[in-house]
This record gives C-alpha cells, structure tokens and sequence, in this order.
C-alpha cells in the first residue's frame, strides 16, 4: 500500500471542504429596477351606477409615499397603470358634472379602501362608480312681480346646515344651481342691496 506524505493528505481534505454545495430550489435575488419602475399593474373600469361606462374621467392613483399619477379613462372606461413599485395605493376618479368617487367607498365621495400591490402583481378589473349631479333651475321675482335679477341665489341641505351650490339671476331673473347630488335641500335667495330673503 502506497502511503501519501502528510502534506498532500491534508492538502486533499482542505481542498475537499470547499466544494460548495447548491440547492437547486435557490433562485438568485433579482436586483431592484435601477430607474425607480417596478413591476406591478393595476387596471380597472369606471361606470356609472346603471353600469353605463365612464369616458374622459381623471383617474388619479396615489401612493402611500404620496405620489400621484394620472390618466384619462377611455371610451370603454378603462385605464391602466403600468410599471408600479410594491407600494399601498389609493384610486379615485373624477369628472365634470359627476361626484368623485374613490374605490372601496361605500357612498359617493366616500372615503376609499388602500390597495396592497407587491412586486409583478396584477390588480385587474378594478371598479370605479360616478354618481351623476343634477341642477336646480328657476325664477325669483320681487313681491311687484318685477324679475329679481341681480339676486345671489344659494342651496343648503333641508337642516340649513352649509351651503351647496351658488348661483346668479340674468336679467330675467332666472337662475341654474350646478352640481347637486341626489337629496332634499332648501332655495334661498339674497339681492346684492338687501338682508332680507326673497321667495323663489
């Protein structure tokens, strides 16, 4: 039998302990995007209550670090947004002639629920409701019957508490309250020379 020098069997078991050993269930870590995108997305759809879609709505996201982005929902109501960090988000949409909604609010201008995206999530059909605003139009007359133009014309809630909407009479003394939500409310009217209210 062959006998090794000492030097060489030492030298085969050093060299056997740094046999590295690799389960293959382990994945390199992916580094973070250098240019700040992630890789989350979310998408969804606004409508109407009837289920009608929104076109032209602002659809704004905003992250819990507070940065906003926006886009314009198009003719189906969809949008999308594109290349998120995992992050918690807020989503609400607006436009004219609408009262805003934010998603998960339970009435309309409602506080709204935060959504948790992590890192390559999908978010998809995502809903946002719009509630349609009405107006209120009219005429106000002084107690001659000459038309109350000129006359500051507001709404308040049926308790009076705050006001709702503002409007002008023209000439003819008519007047048009934008903007009014689904509800019961008082008219009052005030001419810019007088304290006193005038019927409407």
């Amino acid at each position: 039998m062959t006998r090794l020098p000492r030097a060489a069997l030492i030298a085969v078991v050093l060299a056997a302990g740094v046999v590295p050993v690799v389960s293959q269930s382990q994945k390199p870590a992916q580094p973070p995007p250098r240019d700040g995108r992630g890789t989350a997305h979310l998408a969804g759809v606004v409508n109407e209550l009837d289920g009608k879609p929104v076109a032209g709505a602002t659809v704004t996201l905003m992250s819990a670090a507070g940065k906003k982005t926006t886009m314009t929902s198009d003719e189906r109501g969809r949008f999308a947004f594109q290349a998120l960090v995992a992050d918690m988000y807020y989503l609400g949409a607006e436009k004219a002639g609408f009262v805003g909604g934010m998603y998960g609010a339970l009435r309309p201008a409602g506080e709204g629920t935060a959504i948790a995206l992590a890192d390559a999530q999908r978010a998809d059909d995502l809903g946002l409701t719009l509630v349609r605003t009405g107006a209120i139009t009219g005429t106000v007359r002084f107690p001659d019957g000459r038309p109350g133009s000129g006359v500051t014309v507001y709404l308040t809630p049926a308790d009076g508490l705050g006001i709702v909407s503002v409007a002008h009479t023209d000439e003819r003394g008519a007047y048009r309250l934008l903007d009014v939500r689904r509800g019961e409310y008082k008219v009052h009217a005030m001419p810019a020379d007088e304290r006193a209210g005038v019927p409407v």
